[in-house]
């Protein structure tokens, strides 16, 4: 499994979820040097040693599926449903030998009158919806909290301040009742944009089911707060090298600092492009 898998962190605290949303890609790009400067530029798959990771677009340029290989074999894949060309259902499922592939999860969405999404359910296997994250947003419509309820009640809550358009610190409420605390900082970002900017679906998936922090821009520093007995018992930091392309596309993100902390960080070796 190459994509974090957004359930599986359910468990997890706040800030280890927004850890694992820090993807360290290595990309390299397959636009040629004679490609138009206002090229568009997608991911079209990615190699993470034994996996890869295939973007497959729609004639409209709509993200249809996000496939991991092992191999030639498609292990699993995120399908993406459009009602009125936004987004509004993903499905996680495992193909099987024979028969309809495995669905294990089921992501949907419903927007609000800024366009972007106002909520997303989620449901496990063929059973009921019991997960919603309810979204919220400033006057420049960046996102500013999630609300995850469980079965209508709220559990937990993240909430992001801004430095212009990348998120300078993110606070947490980890249970009800509990008081707010400041779990990370971000301190330094490049002036590139991410690797799924050319693709707004791609935006959205990797930002409201991966659970990516909403910044424009790529982080090379970050701290993260000691909150003993809730998370962490000491401060840490992050620091990365970001290497990039003759287009200006991310190329690679080396970590150099992570003061011993082991995190499942999201990892590839190269990564390709299609652009148009």
């Amino acid at each position: 499994m190459t994509h974090p898998e957004p359930k599986k962190n359910r468990l997890l605290s706040p800030v280890a979820l927004s850890i694992f949303s820090f993807v360290l890609v290595v990309v390299l790009s397959q636009c040629s040097s004679d490609d138009d400067k206002t090229s568009i530029c997608s991911p079209a798959n990615v190699f993470t040693g034994s996996d890869s990771i295939v973007y497959v677009y729609d004639g409209n340029n709509h993200l249809a599926e996000i496939q991991t290989l092992g191999g030639k074999t498609v292990s699993e894949r995120y399908v993406m449903t459009y009602t009125d060309g936004k987004l509004t259902q993903c499905t996680h499922s495992f193909p099987q030998v024979s028969g309809p592939d495995l669905t294990t999860e089921t992501f949907t969405f419903s927007y609000g009158s800024n366009g972007k999404p106002a909520t997303r359910t989620y449901a496990q296997g063929s059973g009921p919806t019991f997960e919603t994250i309810v979204y919220s947003y400033d006057e420049k419509d960046r996102l500013t909290q999630r609300v995850t309820k469980v079965f209508d009640s709220p559990i937990m809550s993240t909430r992001y301040e801004y430095n212009g358009d990348n998120v300078s610190k993110i606070y947490y409420v980890q249970s009800p009742g509990d008081d707010e605390i400041l779990g990370a900082e971000l301190l330094n970002f490049d002036n590139h944009q991410r690797f799924f900017a050319g693709s707004p679906d791609l935006i959205l998936v990797e930002t409201y089911i991966f659970n990516y922090e909403p910044s424009i821009n790529n982080v090379m520093a970050m701290k993260i707060s000691a909150t003993p007995g809730t998370t962490y018992g000491v401060a840490f930091s992050y620091t990365w090298q970001i290497g990039y392309n003759e287009q200006g596309y991310v190329k690679s993100i080396t970590t150099v600092n992570s003061n011993g902390y082991l995190f499942p960080i999201f990892t590839f070796s190269r990564m390709n492009y299609t652009c148009r």
